[in-house]
């Protein structure tokens, strides 16, 4: 997945297109579309629900060997020097500046305030909704260490767990996309004469298997993994979902068949200036742990060598932690409303197009 950089500067649309998605470019964001053109006759929208998802851990492995041994290396980065306040800030801001953006698509925006008031809309959020912020862990048992993110909705409203990808646990990937929740809110959508939006960014700061200058590593004899860190917004999961009087799609192989249609940013959105800096936080405990460890496995792998006659060797690993934090919570602030902004007047224009 290629990144696309952003350029505050450039106002003009760029329309380009592929035969393989619905993917144009609009002031330098990259957008994809998913059945968008179901929003045609469908001016009138409501944002259902809302969120800004800020990664807080990343994480990246690598192994490597043979029968000469074989090697792991793992690297944490965490971000921090970042409050919940300007997590929030940054939201509230996300929300109005979605909200100008449709409206200068064309779209007609009702105020939430008849749909909070349905009790068939409560009866979603009461099984879907949850308090903000939300702390989700995604947590990757193949690989052993787990990804954070927190989910932060409107000031007074309730945060939703969204995706396009397959993240999350069994049960989350089957909520996100639930058809018969799609249904429901069909019928929702017939009822109030209004179509239904799921809005969703998600807000990156480091960047696994990175191969940008100035990366993170963890290396481990042959085994290297590294992370980069980067201020960008992430493709596929920063989208605007919908759901029309239409409901759910029946039949489809799209990976989001909960909703009418979707568009999203097709490719990662990327500020033009790096805000990030790191320091290494592994711990001098953890480190001697780790050589305790490996020095342990190349005696049994000598002893069992000796007896046997094999050749086979041990096992080295390396783990390696992060600290990683912006020059200011202002430059923090600043550079993630400008992508969140950018992509909402791209991801709106896009979908006007569909009109």
């Amino acid at each position: 997945m290629k990144t696309v950089y952003l350029k505050p500067l450039l106002s003009a649309l760029l329309l380009t297109s592929s035969s393989l998605v619905a993917s144009s470019v609009f002031a330098g964001a990259s957008v994809g579309s998913d059945k968008a053109d179901a929003i045609k006759g469908h001016n009138k929208v409501v944002i259902a629900e809302f969120g800004v998802e800020f990664y807080t851990q990343r994480f990246a492995t690598a192994t490597a060997g043979g029968m000469a041994g074989s090697s792991s290396s793992a690297i944490v980065a965490t971000l921090t020097g970042v409050s919940d306040t300007t997590m929030q800030a940054i939201t509230d801001q996300a929300y109005a500046d979605t909200v100008t953006a449709l409206k200068q698509a064309g779209f007609e925006v009702v105020e939430p305030t008849t749909l909070l008031a349905n009790p068939d809309y409560q009866k979603l959020a009461e099984k879907y909704g949850v308090n903000s912020p939300y702390q989700f862990n995604d947590k990757e048992l193949v690989k052993g260490e787990t990804t954070i993110s927190k989910i932060f909705a409107p000031t007074g409203q309730k945060a939703y767990f969204s995706s396009g990808t397959a993240r999350g646990d069994f049960k989350q990937r089957v909520d996100v996309q639930n058809q018969g929740r799609g249904m429901k809110e069909g019928e929702l959508a017939k009822a109030l004469g209004v179509t239904l939006l799921h809005v969703n960014y998600l807000a990156n700061f480091a960047e696994p298997h990175s191969k940008k200058p100035g990366v993170l590593a963890s290396l481990s004899s042959n085994a290297k993994s590294s992370i980069g860190y980067v201020p960008e917004l992430v493709a596929e999961d920063t989208a605007f979902q919908f759901v029309t009087d239409a409901g759910a799609r029946t039949f489809t192989t799209s990976r989001r068949p909960r909703h009418t249609g979707a568009v999203y940013l097709s490719d990662n959105l990327e500020a033009n200036q790096n805000i990030f800096q790191s320091v290494e936080s592994t711990s001098a405990e953890s480190k001697k742990k780790e050589a305790i460890g490996n020095a342990t496995s190349a005696v049994v792998s000598g002893l069992f060598s000796l007896a046997t006659g094999s050749g086979i060797g041990g096992h080295n690993s390396k783990k390696a932690t992060y600290d990683v934090s912006p020059n200011s919570e202002e430059a923090f602030k600043q550079t993630y409303e400008n992508l969140i902004s950018q992509s909402a007047t791209a991801m709106a224009a896009k979908l006007a197009q569909n009109k």
